[in-house]
């Protein structure tokens, strides 16, 4: 039913975690993908010591990011309901039973989020979410910045699409592609409770400042692109342009009741480093 895609670089201090916290969870119709961007350290013998288990599957592949590696995983997927997990992070008990449930009785929705909570190795202390989390039509509000982390998303494999992860990006992939599925109308929802930890470590890709500034501008530019088409469609002359206009009114409506984007609850800065 569940297919956990785990993209790995040179992980192996951490990557017998993140499959352990998968192997342990109460909901059991799961497979687990791992797929090795070209790690030089023993990411390879760490992960083949599960190989008794017909769950695991593993590949190796020469570097190509982990866009790329996310999409092979997705490509080498049987589940019909996809989850991913970085290999330096780690699924809480009950992760997929109730994201799994969720999607099973909520059919309108193509996502399901969660809260998470952000940990260190140097550090025994940990820090909630710095989100304010939407639900439902959340374009107008994803188009300003992300507030989903991906090891916290479980998503139905038909609505990806051929190529999910922008292999061009290096940061913040995910992040346009939730604008894409947003902005087709896909329903986000959203559970309010830690399911996913999310390790903060200055070795990791997301603390290269310069790559994610420059990623996080360009999935930006893209986000007012994909705006900027939406409210093209608004047109009184025709039912797909009166749905437009409707669902245009929705956000403004919905955005001035909540306040957004000038209230501080939407202002919170991710962790850098916990205490």
């Amino acid at each position: 039913m569940i297919s956990v895609i785990i993209p790995s670089y040179n992980a192996a201090g951490y990557i017998k975690s993140a499959i352990e916290s998968v192997l342990k969870q109460s909901h059991e119709d799961f497979e687990i993908i791992v797929i090795d961007d070209a790690s030089t350290d023993d990411t390879a013998r760490i992960v083949k010591s599960y190989s008794g288990d017909a769950r695991m599957a593993y590949k190796k592949i020469p570097r190509g990011g982990t866009s790329r590696a996310k999409n092979i995983g997705i490509d080498m997927s049987k589940g019909n309901l996809i989850a991913f997990l970085d290999s330096d992070d780690i699924f809480l008990p009950g992760k997929l039973e109730k994201q799994a449930e969720f999607l099973t009785k909520n059919s309108r929705y193509g996502l399901c989020y969660t809260d998470e909570v952000f940990f260190s190795d140097n550090s025994r202390g940990e820090t909630g979410s710095a989100n304010f989390h939407f639900s439902g039509d959340v374009f107008y509000y994803l188009k300003r910045s992300n507030f989903i982390s991906l090891p916290t998303v479980m998503i139905r494999k038909n609505i990806l699409g051929a190529t999910p992860f922008d292999e061009g990006l290096k940061g913040h992939e995910d992040w346009d592609l939730f604008l894409r599925l947003a902005r087709e109308g896909v329903r986000f929802g959203y559970l309010d409770e830690p399911l996913s930890k999310i390790r903060v470590r200055h070795t990791s890709a997301t603390f290269d400042k310069s790559m994610m500034d420059a990623t996080r501008r360009e999935v930006g530019l893209r986000a007012k692109k994909y705006w900027k088409s939406f409210k093209s469609e608004m047109s009184i002359f025709s039912l797909k342009g009166w749905r437009a206009i409707t669902r245009y009114l929705k956000f403004k409506i919905g955005a001035f009741l909540l306040g957004f984007p000038k209230k501080a609850c939407f202002k919170r800065p991710v962790p850098q480093e916990i205490v």
